[in-house]
């Protein structure tokens, strides 16, 4: 897990995602360093180090999301994970498929991807001959929080995990 890339995402997520909570309205029940009881039913939550954290990070969604294929672009290729970790792999890869369809849209001769929820060799194909990173970058954002914006409308619960939008915006900078 010696890539820079990943070792930037991982600092910035887990400066999100913080420590051990139990919280009984959390569906995803014990939680620490972001893994939950019920995504790893097998984990010692409570004693999960930062070590085996990162290793589960790395496998399940840096690899996962084939953020290590978006070579020559870090701040996509974690903006990809962050979002993944966040809101679970299919959704931030359809988040990263409807972003290379909207940048791509003028791009003579495209032919929009399949949002399906997983990142295979035409999603990768296309973000390598995507001409506009950055704009797919900022897309990725604006989808991200419009996300939470929708959540929040959904359940007011939720008004109090504002802090979400700093995932958007610590990307950036």
């Amino acid at each position: 897990m010696n890539n820079e890339a990943f070792n930037r995402a991982f600092a910035l997520t887990i400066g999100h995602e913080g420590g051990y909570v139990n919280d009984p309205t959390d569906k995803g029940g014990e939680t620490n360093f972001g893994i939950s009881k019920r995504a790893y039913p097998n984990e010692d939550i409570k004693n999960l180090t930062i070590e085996r954290a990162k290793e589960l990070y790395y496998n399940d969604y840096w690899l996962k999301q084939s953020c290590h294929l978006l070579e020559g672009y870090p701040e996509i290729a974690i903006e990809l994970f962050d979002t993944s970790v966040n809101m679970g792999v299919g959704r931030g890869a359809k988040i990263f498929q409807e972003a290379l369809n909207l940048a791509n849209r003028n791009q003579r001769d495209y032919e929009n991807i399949i949002i399906d929820g997983g990142i295979g060799a035409k999603t990768i194909s296309t973000f390598r001959a995507c001409k506009k990173k950055r704009m797919l970058f900022n897309i990725m954002n604006l989808l991200q929080g419009e996300f939470y914006i929708n959540l929040m409308r959904r359940n007011e619960n939720y008004e109090k995990y504002v802090g979400w939008f700093d995932r958007v915006d610590i990307i950036k900078k």
